[in-house]
């Protein structure tokens, strides 16, 4: 399944960087979203399990939530 960055691209601004963390598989990007926009794609990998729990940990204390959809 391939994953469509380019509505995430779009809230991006001028000059930034969408970091993409961990492994999404296939991913698809609309290169005038990049051109016109000056924004950049870049992989940050997930830094082991440390690393991630550090970003969780981050986010409970801030209250940033996930937004999941489960699919049959």
């Amino acid at each position: 399944m391939s994953h469509d960055l380019t509505p995430y691209l779009r809230t991006v601004a001028l000059d930034g960087t969408l970091c993409a963390l961990g492994h999404l598989g296939p991913v698809t990007v609309e290169a005038m979203d990049l051109l016109v926009g000056r924004r950049s794609l870049a992989p940050a990998g997930s830094a082991g399990s440390p690393g991630t729990q550090r970003v969780l940990d981050s986010c409970g204390r801030h209250g940033i939530v996930a937004d999941v959809e489960v699919l049959p």
